[in-house]
Parts: C-alpha cells; sequence; structure tokens
C-alpha cells in the first residue's frame, strides 16, 4: 500500500492523492438495510368524505322559495311608482285633516280618500319589504338566539304591514261603494286597488267581485293587465301553474302597460315549473334584452333584469353546458356575468353535477385570480374530485388548495376567520387524505397509493409545518419514503423528525432510521470489505511547465456534498443516542474518508489516526494508517510525516509485512521532498541550492536531469537569472545529446527555449532571439517552436536585423506553411515583413510585396491582414499616381499671392498714367488652388484595392490566441478601414478642386443682360461645386464615424479645408479686365466705373465667399478640439491649427507663437482716478 506513497514522495512533484492512496467502494451492489413498518393512525371527517346531492336534504320551505322568483307583484308596481319611503307622517296628518274639513258635496274629497289610501298602500309595501328581507337571514344564521330575535322583528313588520293594508282597503272601498263618488275620475285605479289589496289579504271571492266589475265597466282601462295579473300571481302563488302561464300571456297582449315585461319574467318562471326550461330561457333572455325598452319606470326594469339574470342561470343549468356558460352569460349579463357564472358553479355541485361544477369553478378561477373567494370555489372543486375516486385527481387538487391558501395569506385582504376556514380546509385535507391512504397502502401494499400519499405528507408538512401532529406526520412521512425506496429523502426526514423533539417517542427508531437509509442512499458497504483501492480522480502525468517543474494537482479543500454531511450528521446523532453501537469503529472510518474524498485532509488526518492508535488491532487499523501518510503528504508536512513514519514503527500490530518495509523506504525519500516544501514556501534559493546539491551529490543519478532542471527552476524564481542560465547551458551540454537518457533529453530542449525567455526578460533581444532560433531549427517539431521563431522574427525587426528577419520568416514559411495547424502563424510571420519596405519607402516593392502576400498567404493570415494588405497597396499606388510633390496628400499646387494689375491710359502730355485694379477680391493669405491630373490607371487600380479592403472588412472576423492579440488586430484593421474610407472621399476632394471658376463675369448694373448671363454662370458653378462639397463631406463624415483618433481628425480637417477651398475659390477667383466705354473721358470718371465694377464683381463673389469661410473655421476648429479632446496630435490636427491661423491669426496663433504667461501672480499698477469734488 506504502510503495505508491513511496514513489509520489521521490517524484519531481506531488501526484494526485488518488494516485497515490485511494480506498473505494467495490463495484457490486450495496446491501439493502431494512426495518419493519410503524401502524398508522388514521381518522376522516367531512372534508374527505364523497359529497352528495343537496336537493334532497332541502327542506320544504327552501324548495318553494327556489320554484318562485323573488320578485312579486306587488313589488314590481310599487317599485315601477318609485313612491318607495318617501312618505311621513306628516303627510299622512295633513291628508286627514283635508279630508275632516272638506264638505261631502266636495269634487276634491274622494281624490283625497284615494291619496291617503295610495299612502297607506306604500307603508305597507314598506313594512313587507323589511319583512322579506329578513327570509334569507333567518334562513342562513347559525344561531338560535339570533334567528329567534330575527324572526320576531319579522312578526312585528308583518303586523304593521297588515295594520296598514286593511286601513287602505277601507279607504278603497269607501270610494267605491259610496254613490257620490261614483263618477270619481279614477274609479278605475280604484277598482283595481281595492281587488288586489283584497287578494293580498286572502279575501279572494271580494277580490274577483271588483275585478269583474273593473274589467266590466272599464274594458279601455290601463289597469285591465294589472287585474289579469293579479289572476295569473294568484294561481300562480297556488301552484296552478298552466292557469297562471295563459294569464301572464294575456298581460303579454298589452305591450305598453307598466307591467308588461313582469308578465313576460313570469311565463318564463311558469316554463320552469312546467319542466320545459330551454323555453323558460328564452323568456328571461327577452327580458333581459328587451326590458329597457318596455313600458315602466327605470328602476322597475333594473330589478327586473337582475332578477331575469339571476334566473336565467337556473334554466340555463338544465339544457346549457359548462364550455359555453361564460360566452353566454357575457352576452346577457354583462357585469352582472361573474356573478351568474358563479351561480351556475353552485347550482351544479348542489345538484350532484361535479364534473360540470368543476369545470365552472375553474373557470371563475381563471377569470378571477385576485377574488376573495378562491379558497370557497378550490375547496369545492376538490370536494368535487373525491366522487370520482381518482387519487391523483385529490392530491392534484388537494395541492392547489393549500397553495391557494398561502396566496391569500399573503394578501392579506381576507378576514380572520374566513382565512382560518380557508386553513383548515387545507390542512385537514391533506392530512386525512395522507393517513388514510398510508393506511390503505399498508394494508393494500398498492406502491402507487404509497406513492401518492407521500406527495400529500410533503404537501402537509411543506405548508404547515407547525401544525400540533407536525412530529407524528413527520415521522410517518420518512417512514412511507422508507417504504418508496427514496433513501436520501427519507434520511433526511428521518433526521429532522430527531431534531423536532428531545425525547420524542420516535427518537431512537428515526436516529437508527437516518442512518441506514444514508447507507442505502450512498450505496455504502460494509467497512471491512471496503479495503480495495480505486481511483477518486485519474492520475495524470505532471505536464513540465515553462519553468522545468511539472504542473503540481490542486487540492483544496473541495465542499462536502449536502447529502454527505447529512449522512455524517446521521453518523453523529445515532452515536450519540446510541453510545454502546457496534458500528462505532466503521463509523467514524465511514466520515473520515467522507473528509478525505473532499480534500478536507486535516480533518481526516486526525479521524484516521485517533483509529490507527487507538484500535491498531482492527481490520481498518492498517488502511486508517496509510490513508493518515497520504495525507500529510498532501499537505507537504514532510516533518509531520516524517514523525508519523517513526510513530507508526512503533506500533507493533501495525508495523507489519509490507507496510513496514514502506515505511523504511519512506525514511529515506522525505528528505529530498523538504526540498518541494521549501520551493512551494516560496523559499526558492534554499530550494535551488538544495536542488543544485543534490545534482552535484549523485550525478549518477537517473533523476540528475530533472535536479538539475529544479534547481533552475528556483534559481529562477529567486531572481537569480544568471545561476538559473548557467545551469540551464551546464544542463543543454551534458543532456541535450543524451541518447540514453530520454527525459533528460526533454528537459535540455525545454532549457535552451527557457534560456531564451531568460534573456528576453533581461530585454538581450540578440541573445534571446539567438536561442530562440537555435532551439526552433533544433527542434521544429516542439510545440513551442512555432512561438520561439516568432519572437525572434520580432527581435530581428526590431533590431533593423532586416537580412537575419527574412531568413526566420523563409524558414518558418518552408518548415510550418504547409501544415495547416500553423498556416496562419507562417502568414502571420510573412505578413510582419512587410514593415521593412514600410520602412524603406520603396512604393514599387511594397505593393509588390503584399500583393504576393494576398496570393499565396492571403486566405491563411486573416481577413484582417487582407484588408490591411489591401490598403497598403491602395497608398503606395495612389501616391504614386500623382507626378508632383502635391500638398498635403492632395495632387496640388497652391499659391498664396497678391498682385496688382495696371491699366494704361496716355495722358494729353504723354506721360502715363495708371488706374489701379485688384487682381482678386479677396486678401493675399487666401490660397489660390492648381489641380494636377492623376495617372487613370493607377488611380483605378487603388481605389479597387480600397473597396476590396472594406467588403471584407464587412464580414471580417478576428481569432487570436488572447484577448490582447484580438484586441491589437482589431485596432490595425480599424485604422486600415477608416484609410481606405479616407482615401476614397480623396477622390471627391479632388474632383472638387477641379471645378473651375468661370471667366468673364460682370454684375455690374451698367448692362442688364450681361449681368444675367454673368449670374447664370456663376450659380451653375456654385450648383455644380456645391454638389461636389456634400459628396465630400458626407464620405469624410464616415471616416469620422469610424471612430480611429487619425483618421477621424484627418476627416474633419477635409472638411474644414472644402470649405476653406471653396472660399478661397471665390476670394482668388480672376479680377476681369473691365470694357471702359469710350463716352468716358475724363480720369475720374473712368476711375469711378472701374471701381464701380470691381466693387459690384466682389461684393457678389464676397457674399458668398463669408458663409463658406465661416464653415470652414467651425470645421476646422472641430477638427482641432478633438484632437485635444482624446490627445491624439498628428500632421492633420497641425494643418487644422496651421489653416485656422491663416484665416484667423489674431484669433487662432499657432502653438509656437503662444506666450507663457505667469499664472500664480497678476500684478497691476494701481488705478488713479479723476478728482471731481475736494472735501
Amino acid at each position: 500500500m506504502t510503495k505508491r506513497l513511496i514513489e509520489c514522495l521521490r517524484g519531481a512533484a506531488l501526484l494526485s492523492a488518488a494516485g497515490c492512496l485511494v480506498l473505494a467502494a467495490s463495484p457490486a451492489e450495496a446491501a439493502r438495510y431494512k426495518k419493519s413498518e410503524v401502524k398508522v393512525e388514521a381518522t376522516q371527517t367531512h372534508l374527505t368524505k364523497v359529497p352528495k346531492k343537496t336537493d334532497a336534504d332541502q327542506s320544504a320551505a327552501k324548495k318553494r322559495r327556489e320554484r318562485q322568483p323573488k320578485v312579486s307583484g306587488e313589488a314590481f308596481r310599487s317599485q315601477m311608482k318609485a313612491k318607495v319611503s318617501k312618505l311621513t307622517d306628516i303627510a299622512i296628518k295633513t291628508l286627514n285633516r283635508l279630508i275632516r274639513i272638506t264638505p261631502e258635496d266636495d269634487p276634491e274629497k274622494p281624490d283625497f280618500y284615494f291619496r291617503l289610501a295610495e299612502h297607506y298602500r306604500d307603508k305597507k309595501v314598506q313594512y313587507n319589504f323589511s319583512a322579506r328581507e329578513l327570509d334569507e337571514q333567518i334562513f342562513q344564521e347559525p344561531d338560535a338566539s339570533r334567528k329567534a330575535l330575527l324572526k320576531k322583528r319579522q312578526k312585528l313588520y308583518e303586523r304593521y304591514e297588515k295594520q296598514w293594508m286593511l286601513g287602505a282597503i277601507k279607504l278603497y272601498l269607501n270610494i267605491a261603494t259610496k254613490p257620490s263618488y261614483a263618477k270619481y275620475k279614477r274609479m278605475d285605479e280604484v277598482l283595481f286597488n281595492v281587488a288586489d289589496m283584497l287578494k293580498q289579504a286572502k279575501r279572494h271571492d271580494k277580490a274577483r267581485i271588483f275585478f269583474r266589475k273593473l274589467i266590466r265597466n272599464y274594458p279601455q282601462s290601463k289597469y285591465i293587465p294589472d287585474a289579469y295579473l293579479s289572476f295569473a300571481e294568484f294561481y300562480f302563488n297556488n301552484n296552478e301553474v298552466d292557469k297562471a302561464l295563459k294569464l301572464y300571456q294575456r298581460v303579454g297582449k298589452y305591450p305598453d302597460s307598466p307591467i308588461y315585461g313582469y308578465a313576460i319574467y313570469k311565463q318564463g318562471w311558469c316554463w320552469l315549473n312546467l319542466k320545459d326550461p330551454r323555453k323558460a330561457l328564452e323568456m328571461f333572455v327577452s327580458v333581459i334584452k328587451n326590458a329597457k325598452k318596455w313600458a315602466g319606470t327605470k328602476k322597475g326594469k333594473i330589478i327586473l333584469v337582475k332578477e331575469a339574470k339571476k334566473d336565467s342561470v337556473k334554466a340555463y343549468a338544465q339544457v346549457g353546458t359548462p364550455d359555453r356558460a361564460w360566452n353566454f352569460f357575457k352576452r346577457i349579463g354583462g357585469s352582472y356575468a361573474m356573478t351568474m357564472l358563479e351561480r351556475l358553479a353552485n347550482i351544479y355541485y348542489d345538484q350532484g353535477k361535479f364534473s360540470n361544477s368543476t369545470k365552472v369553478f375553474r373557470e371563475l378561477m381563471r377569470l378571477n385570480p385576485k377574488s376573495k373567494k378562491l379558497c370557497d370555489w378550490q375547496y369545492r372543486v376538490m370536494r368535487a374530485t373525491l366522487s370520482g375516486g381518482n387519487k391523483q385527481e385529490q392530491v392534484v387538487e388537494s395541492r392547489r388548495l393549500a397553495a391557494v391558501f398561502h396566496l391569500m395569506k399573503k394578501r392579506g385582504n381576507l378576514k380572520k376567520s374566513r382565512l382560518a376556514e380557508c386553513r383548515g380546509n387545507a390542512s385537514g385535507v391533506l392530512r386525512e387524505l395522507a393517513t388514510t391512504w398510508h393506511r390503505e397502502a399498508q394494508k393494500t401494499q398498492n406502491q402507487a397509493t404509497y406513492a401518492l400519499a407521500q406527495m400529500l405528507y410533503k404537501e402537509y408538512l411543506d405548508n404547515f409545518p407547525n401544525v400540533s401532529d407536525a412530529y407524528v406526520m413527520s415521522f410517518y412521512y420518512a417512514e412511507l419514503l422508507f417504504k418508496l425506496e427514496k433513501w436520501q429523502q427519507a434520511a433526511n426526514a428521518y433526521t429532522g423528525v430527531v431534531k423536532m423533539k428531545a425525547g420524542g417517542k420516535y427518537l431512537k427508531e428515526a436516529a437508527y432510521a437516518a442512518v441506514i437509509s444514508w447507507k442505502n442512499a450512498l450505496n455504502v458497504q460494509e467497512e471491512v470489505k471496503d479495503t480495495k483501492r480505486t481511483k477518486r480522480a485519474r492520475r495524470r502525468k505532471g505536464r513540465k511547465g515553462k519553468k522545468g517543474k511539472k504542473k503540481e494537482p490542486q487540492f483544496k479543500p473541495r465542499k462536502i456534498g449536502e447529502n454527505q454531511r447529512k449522512m455524517m450528521a446521521a453518523f453523529d446523532t445515532y452515536l450519540k443516542y446510541v453510545p454502546k453501537a457496534k458500528e462505532r469503529i466503521t463509523i467514524m472510518y465511514r466520515k473520515a474518508r467522507i473528509y478525505y474524498e473532499y480534500n478536507h485532509f486535516v480533518r481526516a488526518s486526525k479521524m484516521f489516526a485517533q483509529i490507527a492508535t487507538q484500535y491498531p488491532t482492527h481490520q481498518l487499523a492498517t488502511y486508517a494508517a496509510n490513508l493518515l501518510l497520504d495525507c500529510l503528504n498532501i499537505l507537504k508536512r514532510y516533518e509531520e510525516l516524517e514523525q508519523w513514519v517513526h510513530k507508526l514503527l512503533k506500533i507493533k500490530p501495525l508495523a507489519q509485512g509490507e507496510l513496514l518495509a514502506n515505511l523504511q523506504v519512506l525514511e529515506r525519500d522525505i528528505a529530498r521532498k523538504k526540498l518541494e516544501q521549501y520551493r512551494a514556501m516560496g523559499r526558492y534559493r534554499e530550494a535551488a541550492e538544495g536542488f543544485a546539491k543534490l545534482a552535484n551529490r549523485f550525478p549518477d543519478d537517473e533523476h540528475w536531469a530533472e535536479l538539475a532542471y529544479n534547481a533552475a527552476i528556483n534559481f529562477e524564481a529567486a531572481k537569480l537569472i544568471g545561476q538559473a542560465i548557467a545551469i540551464r547551458n551546464a544542463l543543454i551540454r551534458i543532456k541535450l545529446n543524451d541518447k540514453k537518457d530520454r527525459e533528460g533529453r526533454i528537459l535540455a530542449q525545454k532549457a535552451m527555449y527557457q534560456v531564451g525567455g531568460n534573456y528576453h526578460a533581461l530585454a538581450w533581444y540578440s541573445r534571446a532571439a539567438d536561442y530562440y532560433e537555435r532551439f526552433a531549427k533544433a527542434f521544429p517539431g516542439e510545440k513551442a517552436a512555432p512561438d520561439a521563431l516568432k519572437n525572434a522574427i520580432i527581435f530581428r525587426l526590431g533590431r533593423a536585423e532586416y537580412q537575419k528577419a527574412k531568413d526566420n520568416v523563409t524558414f518558418f514559411a518552408k518548415t510550418y506553411g504547409k501544415d495547416r495547424k500553423y498556416k496562419f502563424r507562417a502568414a502571420s510571420a510573412v505578413f510582419s515583413l512587410g514593415v521593412v519596405y514600410d520602412n524603406k519607402g520603396d512604393k514599387d516593392t511594397m505593393a509588390k510585396f503584399y500583393k504576393m502576400y494576398l496570393k499565396k498567404w492571403g486566405r491563411y493570415g486573416g481577413k484582417d491582414r487582407q484588408i490591411l494588405a489591401h490598403v497598403r497597396i491602395g497608398r503606395a499606388l495612389w501616391e504614386k499616381s500623382c507626378k508632383v510633390r502635391g500638398v498635403d496628400g492632395a495632387c496640388i499646387k497652391q499659391k498664396r499671392v497678391r498682385s496688382k494689375r495696371k491699366i494704361k491710359k496716355r495722358r494729353r502730355r504723354g506721360r502715363k498714367k495708371t488706374i489701379e485694379l485688384r487682381k482678386q477680391c479677396g486678401p493675399e493669405t487666401k490660397t489660390k488652388i492648381t489641380v494636377f491630373k492623376r495617372d487613370k490607371r493607377l488611380t483605378a487600380q487603388a481605389l479597387k484595392h480600397f473597396k476590396s479592403a472594406l467588403r471584407l472588412s464587412r464580414r471580417a472576423k478576428i481569432k487570436g490566441a488572447n484577448k490582447e492579440e484580438i484586441a491589437r488586430r482589431k485596432s490595425g484593421m480599424k485604422f486600415a478601414v477608416a484609410e481606405a474610407i479616407f482615401f476614397q472621399a480623396e477622390r471627391l476632394f479632388e474632383r472638387f478642386l477641379e471645378v473651375k471658376f468661370p471667366k468673364g463675369l460682370d454684375f455690374s448694373d451698367k448692362n442688364k443682360k450681361k449681368k444675367k448671363k454673368s449670374m447664370q454662370k456663376f450659380s451653375k458653378y456654385l450648383q455644380e461645386k456645391g454638389k461636389l462639397l456634400n459628396q465630400a463631406r458626407k464620405a469624410y463624415q464616415e471616416v469620422i464615424k469610424t471612430k480611429v483618433p487619425h483618421w477621424a481628425i484627418a476627416g474633419a480637417a477635409r472638411i474644414g479645408q472644402l470649405y476653406q477651398q471653396f472660399a478661397d475659390a471665390l476670394y482668388t477667383a480672376p479680377v476681369p479686365k473691365p470694357p471702359i466705354p469710350k463716352s468716358l473721358r475724363t480720369r475720374d470718371q473712368k476711375e469711378e466705373f472701374v471701381m464701380t465694377f470691381t466693387d459690384s464683381y466682389c461684393d457678389t463673389l464676397e457674399d458668398k465667399a463669408r458663409p463658406l469661410e465661416k464653415k470652414a473655421i467651425q470645421g476646422l476648429s472641430v477638427c482641432l478640439n478633438k484632437s485635444t479632446q482624446v490627445s491624439w496630435y498628428n500632421n492633420w490636427s497641425r494643418l487644422c491649427e496651421k489653416e485656422l491661423n491663416q484665416i484667423k491669426p489674431a484669433e487662432y496663433p499657432l502653438a509656437t507663437e503662444i506666450r507663457a504667461e505667469p499664472g500664480y501672480l497678476n500684478l497691476r499698477p494701481a488705478q488713479s482716478y479723476l478728482v471731481t469734488a475736494i472735501k
């Protein structure tokens, strides 16, 4: 076992602990630990019992109420009259007083009786409303005392109602029976009201007498429909529905009657009672749609429509489907549609149509996610699933009920009592179903039932963790998980039970179950069988790094998995509560092993040491000793490792056989590992000197090259570069050609490359290049060879050793150019030679070189280098196309002069006198441009290359070894793209300059025809010149958009120059010689003519030139400001400075003309003031 550890200690670097010493589980399946089940106690209440139809349980009174509408004819008429709750006792007293004082023969006296009767009737209706409003409250009230109080109040209202009704009847009868009132104009209404009131008083025989009298004596009365309605109501209330329907239909023949709508509504109820819900629905829908168009009061219509909407649901429940309900109710119910939908769901539920009710309740929840009734709706959905017996549906709906409870709790807008009810329903359902199904599964051993019960347990405990039975339910849940062989979850659950209650009923059983659950979960074997080695991680050969030392594997402590931590906690819990456990040593070993596997070597070593020393005779002691040594090796605690080797040798039960032999070898190898520890601690010089001494002491050691290599690595780390170079040169000299020592040859090769790196770091580039070239040419197949040669090329170019650089490039291309793997690097090396030709300034040679590159290497070196090559070729051809030196890159010559032209005239005395004439309108500082034609062929070729560069840039993607290289190449490509755009714009700039100023212009008013022709020629010139200016300006703006400082400043400079050159072309346009008329004889006349001509001509030009010059100043200022902003100064920024100075020398002095002034002290002479008064 310890042999691998010895190999690790002898190696040049620490190897993986996995490769040195690891114990592992056997690939065989882990044994399953079992236990007996605990019997579950389960009870079931109304919460989870299958619901029954409620129709059979309804009281006779409730059935009767459901067969009748909520609104009666009397109530409807009262609402229709709109007189409710407005009468006062004072009004009644007033009418009584008027009746007493009015004579019998007064024609108004019967009207007083009628009005008083109406007020009595309204009072009766009010008390009837008050009594009927209590019906539902009394029915729903669960408290008996409260119910008795409500009934007492209702009887009081009914007594008052009867008193007022009898009073009204007496008053109506007084009018109807008194002969003196026979011709009362409202007698038909009196007859109807007395009949109606007698009917309500259950004096139907008397009522029919007055109804017949009304129909016989007043066939055209508007109360005829009311009379029929009264008979219809009588029959309907006595359950003679057929007779009632005919009378309601007869009322329906009076569409102008205010009670027409009510009659249609009652027809719907008749059809409902006659078991024809489809016709009933038609009647209700007709009321809803047409009530607004029918006669009657607004309030009465509102009540009628509302009742029709409510009652239409009852009809729809018998003929419609749940899927179409919402759309139907939206069409007929408007804002009341949601209430109608809820009413339908409840009707379905009460009728035992649970599938339909569930659909509608779900639709309600979908439409009203923020409703306060969500819990009630979901509870009914859950209860509905109980009838179907589908356990999976019951699980789903129970979980949803719990989720709804938490949602309502979070919202906080539900009353405490309703929230408590919701909580009780949700938790009770989950608890009862979970325990009931668990108990059922224990009897039937049905795994599907176990699984469903497990879901419910989890939902219950997750949602209601603080309930009183949480401890028992948690244990049942753990038991169920164990039964389902969900070991990890069962272990966590058992552990939770242990922690939940100290000294709980299931403490010991849960603690033991947690341990065996984790063993089952992690496939743990019996530890006494777990003695075979296995690899935690594949042992990798140490790769030698840049400085010669193999890379050491990293053993940073890894986070122990949550499952492993929980298993360890279960071990601790079991050991704590079961102190005399038989598995104490194996559990200790297992825990230490987990620490070891996760690189917690300090903790692991302590526990392995405890096992090895306290239980040396146990089967696991030897393995614990091995792992202890491995931990110390990984931790690089070599002194402690040495101490433990001596200590273990003294424990005789352990120090036997193979372990004894290996311990003795370890003693001799530990000393060498101390040097590696010195390096890890940063004691590089000590480590280097130690390795050097070992190399000198053991020159024949098979690992001598490695010792020398490590000595150089440590000298380099200690900043002793000279010693590192010396040892590496020795290694190269001794081992480079040693055919017997392959490892030595490899290290010598690396040393040669590293010497180049040492000189590189010392900035001794010639020596570095020598070693890089030597290494690359001697070992071209090495991975580092291309990089070494590339470095050498760069150094040679930097030192202007062009021939050596060319030789290196040639070698690179020849050696690696055909290899696809190195095509890119070869192309890069060839491209780097371009700097040689760039520096020489030989345009033909440079263009030829880059053309060669594009042809042979372009497709390998990347799109960016192709772009650079095209741009450099284009630049060379562009510069060559101009046969003169040019000015600021343009193929022009500029001249800034002012000359005078004179007109000679003979004076009488034969002497010459001159009249001065300006040669140009502007001052001598204005620039006069002469444009030279470029070679068309070369210009076309140059522009073609610029175009190719821009085409390539649109799809160019740069790949590189690192971000720095990619960024550098991107920057170079961006620079070249901007340059190509600039040179394309230059062609437009020169075309702009080529436009010549027209000749022979005359803007004076002497000759109108000539002035007009001159203005036409001048306008055409301005238009052509302006058009080219805009084209060029837009092209230069594209240059600016590239945001490359150099070319952006150049573009800004050119834009300023466009306006400047335009203005200067006007300022420097030649002033034509005016044709002096012969009629002008005197000198003054001629001078005046010349001045007028010149002024007119120049004024016209200057009017156009001044705005252009202003824009030129703006453009050049932008150029200069941008240069200052980005701190980028070049020949273009200097050009802007120079041209601004040329235009406005006082405002824009050159930098060389600005004198320094003191900035810290500002002294001025004292000012003297004029004395204006003496005091």
